[in-house]
């Protein structure tokens, strides 16, 4: 057993107020009634652009958050026979509207189309015509975003009966209706099973399998490039244990900053890299294990959103630990996630990890592999 080194997780505290999003649905009857009867705030404006007026808590808050435009994509379907003939989005990419409404904003967009086939009407999902400029020979509807993929339906009328739908797509992940909330809402905690393969040299192999609890900590983007990241796991009770029937616990943790990066031309995909330290531990009775190791985390994150509520993530990690030997003493660790928005505006993940530490103590070399499933919250 080597000496133990005295752990040190420093967690990641931001404040107690921070910016969260809701999410629900699309809405476009309403936002086209209510931006009627005020203006909205282009999201790049600074607050003191609205009327006069003494700013609430959480007024303050959005004006210190808004720093950069945000635009929504507006994504049409690929086939043919889904799409309204005649029919064109002006543009794809349209600046988002923040709308006070109550105590909060709420991020709205202004679409425009021009369609050129004669004896047909253009309506919205509540078949109510869309709005005609016989100047600019465009329709324009308003619709506002309450997720980070949005629907809008347009329905093209004929004579009599006989009409065409067309579902439009818009993609805005920075955009959300803003709320202040306690930051430990934004903390997602993780129940799940470990299975441990651990060799040494002096010791052979040693294997596990074992409950696995954690917690991490992903700060929601706000139109900032900036952001920041801690998460921290360990296994706490081992089903099984073989060669010795002895439990042993692995704790890893990683904390540091993240960085908002574009690698994708499909703006569904937000990938961020990140750079932070990491730490690993095994604890044990028995003569096995180590403490105390920590060095500079290196990772990727990309996310893919397939809709408001579903998105699938997929997390890269490396750390090494001898700057001579980049490959032979690191640690490696890549985790695929299942992401669901809750009705009740917390967030569920399903995931698969998989790690794997090399490193060499004297002339002892000590290797461990582990294979997780888990099941995320945040509360």
């Amino acid at each position: 057993m080597f000496n133990s080194g005295l752990f040190i997780f420093c967690s990641l505290i931001l404040s107690l107020q921070s910016v969260y999003a809701q999410t629900s649905g699309a809405a476009s009857l309403k936002a086209q009634q209510e931006f009627n009867k005020q203006k909205p705030v282009e999201s790049s404006k600074k607050i003191k652009n609205l009327p006069k007026k003494k700013l609430t808590k959480e007024e303050k808050q959005v004006a210190k958050s808004q720093k950069a435009m945000w635009i929504a994509h507006v994504l049409r379907e690929k086939k043919e026979n889904k799409k309204i003939s005649k029919l064109d989005v002006v543009q794809t990419k349209v600046p988002v509207f923040l709308v006070p409404q109550n105590e909060s904003f709420r991020p709205l967009v202004k679409l425009t189309f021009k369609h050129s086939e004669e004896g047909v009407k253009l309506l919205d999902a509540n078949r109510l015509p869309i709005r005609y400029s016989e100047d600019t020979t465009n329709y324009t509807l308003y619709a506002y975003l309450t997720s980070r993929v949005n629907t809008v339906k347009i329905v093209a009328q004929g004579p009599g009966t006989e009409k065409k739908e067309e579902t439009l797509y818009l993609f805005a992940p920075e955009a959300r209706e803003f709320k202040t909330v306690n930051v430990f809402d934004s903390i997602q905690f993780t129940l799940g099973h470990t299975y441990l393969e651990y060799e040494q040299t002096t010791l052979g192999k040693y294997t596990s399998q074992s409950l696995m609890v954690g917690a991490k900590y992903l700060s929601p983007e706000k139109g900032l490039r900036l952001g920041y990241f801690a998460e921290a796991f360990s296994t706490i009770y081992a089903y099984t244990a073989s060669p010795i029937n002895e439990s042993a616990q692995f704790l890893e943790a990683r904390a540091g900053v993240t960085y908002a990066k574009k690698l994708f031309e499909n703006p569904k995909y937000r990938s961020r890299f990140s750079f932070g330290v990491s730490t690993i531990n095994l604890f044990s009775l028995a003569d096995l294990g180590f403490s105390g190791l920590f060095g500079p985390n290196l990772g990727v994150r990309t996310e893919y959103f397939k809709s408001g509520k579903n998105s699938f993530a997929i997390d890269l990690h490396y750390t090494p630990y001898e700057v001579g030997d980049l490959l032979g003493e690191r640690s490696v660790k890549v985790s695929l996630d299942w992401n669901r928005n809750l009705n009740n505006l917390r967030r569920a993940q399903f995931g698969l990890s998989y790690s794997d530490h090399s490193f060499t103590s004297g002339f002892e070399s000590l290797e461990s592999r582990l294979l997780s499933v888990y099941y995320s919250l945040s509360f």
